[in-house]
Protein backbone atom coordinates (compact mmCIF):
# COMPACT_ATOMS: atom_id res chain seq x y z
CA UNK A 1 0.00 0.00 0.00
CA UNK A 2 1.10 3.56 -0.77
CA UNK A 3 4.29 2.38 -2.48
CA UNK A 4 6.03 2.95 -5.78
CA UNK A 5 6.39 0.56 -8.70
CA UNK A 6 9.16 1.08 -11.25
CA UNK A 7 9.25 -0.44 -14.72
CA UNK A 8 12.82 -0.12 -15.97
CA UNK A 9 13.78 -1.41 -19.39
CA UNK A 10 11.59 -3.01 -21.97
CA UNK A 11 10.46 -6.54 -22.80
CA UNK A 12 7.46 -6.93 -25.03
CA UNK A 13 3.96 -5.96 -23.96
CA UNK A 14 2.73 -5.77 -20.38
CA UNK A 15 -0.99 -5.84 -19.65
CA UNK A 16 -2.70 -5.49 -16.30
CA UNK A 17 -5.80 -4.03 -14.71
CA UNK A 18 -4.80 -0.69 -13.16
CA UNK A 19 -7.74 -0.46 -10.78
CA UNK A 20 -7.00 -3.47 -8.51
CA UNK A 21 -3.23 -3.43 -9.01
CA UNK A 22 -2.47 0.29 -8.70
CA UNK A 23 -5.45 2.45 -7.79
CA UNK A 24 -6.88 0.37 -4.93
CA UNK A 25 -3.40 0.11 -3.42
CA UNK A 26 -2.60 3.81 -3.97
CA UNK A 27 0.59 2.92 -5.85
CA UNK A 28 2.62 5.28 -7.98
CA UNK A 29 3.84 3.79 -11.26
CA UNK A 30 7.03 5.14 -12.80
CA UNK A 31 8.65 3.94 -15.99
CA UNK A 32 11.86 4.50 -17.86
CA UNK A 33 13.46 2.86 -20.87
CA UNK A 34 16.95 3.51 -19.50
CA UNK A 35 18.49 5.03 -16.40
CA UNK A 36 21.68 6.85 -15.42
CA UNK A 37 24.39 6.15 -12.85
CA UNK A 38 22.82 8.46 -10.23
CA UNK A 39 19.52 6.59 -10.49
CA UNK A 40 21.30 3.25 -10.29
CA UNK A 41 22.95 4.41 -7.05
CA UNK A 42 19.53 5.31 -5.63
CA UNK A 43 18.15 1.95 -6.71
CA UNK A 44 21.00 0.10 -5.00
CA UNK A 45 20.54 2.17 -1.84
CA UNK A 46 16.84 1.28 -1.93
CA UNK A 47 17.67 -2.43 -2.18
CA UNK A 48 19.94 -2.15 0.85
CA UNK A 49 17.43 -0.11 2.86
CA UNK A 50 14.59 -2.54 2.11
CA UNK A 51 16.85 -5.59 2.53
CA UNK A 52 16.03 -6.87 -0.95
CA UNK A 53 18.83 -9.19 -2.00
CA UNK A 54 19.33 -9.70 -5.75
CA UNK A 55 20.45 -13.29 -5.14
CA UNK A 56 16.87 -14.03 -4.07
CA UNK A 57 15.24 -12.59 -7.18
CA UNK A 58 17.73 -13.76 -9.83
CA UNK A 59 16.51 -17.19 -10.87
CA UNK A 60 18.75 -17.83 -13.88
CA UNK A 61 22.38 -16.99 -14.72
CA UNK A 62 24.00 -17.29 -18.14
CA UNK A 63 27.39 -16.74 -19.71
CA UNK A 64 27.53 -14.05 -22.41
CA UNK A 65 27.90 -16.75 -25.08
CA UNK A 66 24.47 -18.06 -24.00
CA UNK A 67 22.70 -14.68 -24.17
CA UNK A 68 20.30 -15.82 -26.91
CA UNK A 69 19.12 -18.69 -24.70
CA UNK A 70 18.83 -16.33 -21.73
CA UNK A 71 16.55 -14.00 -23.71
CA UNK A 72 14.50 -16.95 -24.98
CA UNK A 73 13.92 -18.28 -21.46
CA UNK A 74 13.20 -14.82 -20.02
CA UNK A 75 10.62 -14.18 -22.76
CA UNK A 76 8.55 -17.14 -21.51
CA UNK A 77 7.58 -15.05 -18.47
CA UNK A 78 8.33 -17.98 -16.16
CA UNK A 79 11.50 -16.63 -14.57
CA UNK A 80 12.55 -14.13 -12.00
CA UNK A 81 15.39 -11.84 -13.00
CA UNK A 82 17.86 -13.28 -15.50
CA UNK A 83 21.55 -12.38 -15.22
CA UNK A 84 23.99 -12.44 -18.11
CA UNK A 85 27.49 -12.58 -16.67
CA UNK A 86 30.24 -11.47 -19.05
CA UNK A 87 32.87 -13.23 -16.93
CA UNK A 88 31.24 -16.68 -16.84
CA UNK A 89 32.48 -19.34 -19.25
Amino acid sequence: MWGRVVYLGEQGTVTFEPSPLLLHKNLTLMGSWVTNVANMERLVEFLVRKQIHPNRIVTHRFALKDAAEAYRIFATGKTGKVCINMEME
